[in-house]
């Protein structure tokens, strides 16, 4: 709601969501791990959370010049909602709303990431 009250008429609010099923395949996953050339190790686990969604739990060694590590981390919570019900919302304040899916021609339940263009 807050978007809509920040465009201009004919103005477009513009983002992506990963669906359901995308969250729910990133939590079966191994986590991804990765060394930086600079000496950092980063860790991201995606793990079931309560609901809908997920957590990104996120570790970072950071390679400090003493040959030291100092550790960081974050929980990044992430939800989902079927697109369906999405999209009836977007409905109720915007005169167009349009959603796509790069991977195919239309949105499907076998979408993974969706994008939603609404017009004011």
């Amino acid at each position: 709601a807050r978007a809509y009250d920040h465009l201009a008429h004919g103005g477009l609010f513009i983002f992506d969501m990963n669906t359901q099923l995308h969250l729910s395949e990133l939590a079966a996953q191994p986590p991804l791990t990765e060394w930086s050339a600079q000496g950092d190790f980063t860790m991201l686990d995606v793990v079931e959370a309560a609901g809908t969604g997920v957590a990104v739990e996120v570790t970072v060694f950071e390679h400090r010049h003493n040959g030291t590590y100092r550790l960081h981390t974050a929980s990044v919570p992430e939800i989902s909602f079927p697109a369906e019900r999405v999209t009836k919302s977007l409905r109720t304040r915007f005169r167009r709303v349009r959603v796509y899916d790069e991977d195919r021609v239309r949105p499907s339940r076998l979408s993974e990431r969706l994008h939603f263009v609404c017009t004011r």
